[in-house]
């Protein structure tokens, strides 16, 4: 599906008349508003400091509930994410635009099982990416990127026993990995 999108997007942007006064437009206004609807949801704001450079702070989260037939697990988790970015752009060629991406994260995740066990963790990372925005309209820019993630992870892990007394276990480590953005629209005011 994500190749599907990725795919649409591209043939969009090449086929799209070419309107560089599109992107002239969007340059003149400094402050955006982001939304991410597909993946993990976020929602941003954006504010452009330089024709080259724009800042954004993004938040998402989400809440799910999880049943099985045949008496298994329930499953509750919630989760949420802060992220402060940097974007720095390069050269435009009419209504593209290329760009280099760098964030810090911070992500709070809470799973629980309702018979067996439960889980609380803690990510603080980085994405380090590439991505192309593109301007169909004044106000309007679409764009993605992707690149590689590092974070350091720490939190615990409880687990009952048939009793219900909990034995808890704590839990650190890091990963490293690849991301991608999904779509993401902007609107410029």
């Amino acid at each position: 599906m994500k190749r599907l999108v990725c795919l649409a997007m591209l043939c969009t942007a090449v086929l799209a008349p070419r309107a560089a006064h599109a992107q002239d437009d969007a340059e003149a206004r400094p402050a955006s508003l982001s939304l991410r609807p597909f993946g993990d949801g976020a929602i941003g704001v954006w504010y452009r400091l330089s024709p080259r450079t724009e800042l954004g702070l993004e938040v998402g989260g989400s809440r799910s509930h999880t049943e099985t037939d045949g008496g298994g697990d329930e499953q509750d988790a919630t989760t949420f994410t802060i992220e402060p970015a940097v974007k720095r752009f390069g050269a435009s060629r009419n209504n593209l635009q290329p760009y280099a991406f760098g964030s810090l994260y911070f992500t709070s995740q809470k799973v629980d099982y309702t018979s067996s066990f439960e889980t609380a963790t803690t990510l603080f990372g980085t994405h380090l990416g590439l991505g192309l925005e593109w301007t169909p309209a004044a106000r309007v820019r679409i764009g993605g990127h992707t690149g590689v993630r590092v974070a350091m992870q720490n939190g615990e892990r409880t687990q009952f026993d048939a009793g219900g007394n909990p034995f808890v276990a704590d839990v650190e480590g890091w990963e490293v990995g690849t991301f991608t953005s999904g779509l993401t629209f902007y609107y410029s005011f």
